[in-house]
């Protein structure tokens, strides 16, 4: 009997706006990007399950009742989770490849391991004639993490530009005109100590820092698909990054880390905005702009500075 096939992709993902604000209630905006995690199961006739990761290496053998055995916070526990014990095939390859991720053998920050999560869940799903939904892609995400917003999983299930908070993910539109550069701060952020130092900062209160970022967060998100003028929401998003800097101050998080710094020191110079992605520390930033022109003079001197340029785009598709 031939082996047969089942292949998968979920897109990365970069915070516009909302991050840390998104843990309190607040709406994130999260683009889906271009940067594939790719998923291939192929059901075999020997061998057992086997785990095969690029970019994030690993290799990994067991049977199909240790892999029914495997805890929810491994990887060879999403199977468990997603495929009842008689839909589970005894022998079964599974390649995850995300290089994509990654440059130069570095992890980006891109949110890869929910890209992963959305890949394998849906590959997996699909043995068995299914398609797992957003609320069962977070659980198996929040279990695998052990906490989160759950934000990166929603843009890789979604695709496109998305509307994130409290578990519910819509669907928005950028601005026309408006146009986004990606840069590397040159080493990667482990997000839980930073999540950490956050709560441990606002000890379940709303430090005046932080209300004023939620309201910065409500703000852009208000303007995203409401056909707003590009110079608008930049200004929306600028408040927002002050306001993110500001809580970063008071609460001593370290998410404006030295690279962050001197990125947004050059895209002030250049006369774009500037921000850290997500949990920052290191992983990605972003800068927005309504000028080619401007943004590509920012490239030229980030790259100049030592600081590494992300290529990257929106990608409109979800996993599939």
């Amino acid at each position: 009997m031939a082996a047969s096939a089942i292949e998968t992709s979920a897109p990365a993902k970069a915070v516009l706006s909302g991050e840390y604000a998104v843990l309190v209630g607040a709406p994130a905006l999260v683009a889906a990007l271009d940067r594939r995690v790719r998923c291939r199961l192929t059901v075999r006739e020997q061998g057992g399950w086997e785990f095969l990761g690029t970019g994030h290496a690993m290799h990994q053998r067991m049977t199909r009742d240790e892999l029914l055995a495997s805890p929810a916070d491994t990887l060879a526990g999403i199977v468990p989770q997603v495929l009842r014990a008689n839909e589970t095939p005894p022998h079964v390859g599974v390649e995850i490849d995300s290089t994509a991720c990654y440059q130069g053998g570095v992890k980006l920050g891109l949110g890869s391991s929910a890209a992963v999560v959305a890949s394998l869940a849906t590959a997996l799903s699909a043995l068995a004639g299914r398609r797992c939904r957003l609320a069962e892609l977070l659980t198996l995400h929040g279990r695998l993490q052990g906490g989160g917003s759950g934000l990166d999983v929603a843009a890789a299930a979604s695709g496109g530009v998305i509307r994130f908070a409290t578990g519910k993910a819509v669907p928005v539109k950028l601005p026309r005109d408006l146009y986004l550069r990606f840069v590397f701060a040159g080493h990667g952020t482990a997000t839980a100590p930073m999540l950490a130092r956050f709560h441990a900062w606002r000890k379940g209160e709303m430090p005046a820092p932080l209300r004023a970022l939620e309201h910065a967060a409500e703000q852009v998100a208000a303007l995203a698909s409401s056909g707003v003028a590009v110079g608008t929401f930049l200004e929306a998003l600028a408040v927002n990054a002050e306001a993110l800097r500001h809580m970063d101050e008071a609460a001593g998080i370290g998410i404006f880390g030295s690279s962050h710094r001197a990125a947004a020191r050059l895209a002030a110079k250049s006369g774009v905005i500037y921000k850290p992605c997500g949990a920052g520390g290191g992983d990605i930033g972003v800068a927005a702009s309504d000028s080619r022109e401007r943004l590509d003079a920012f490239g030229d001197d980030v790259i100049e500075a030592g600081l590494t340029p992300v290529a990257a785009s929106i990608d409109p598709a979800g996993v599939g």
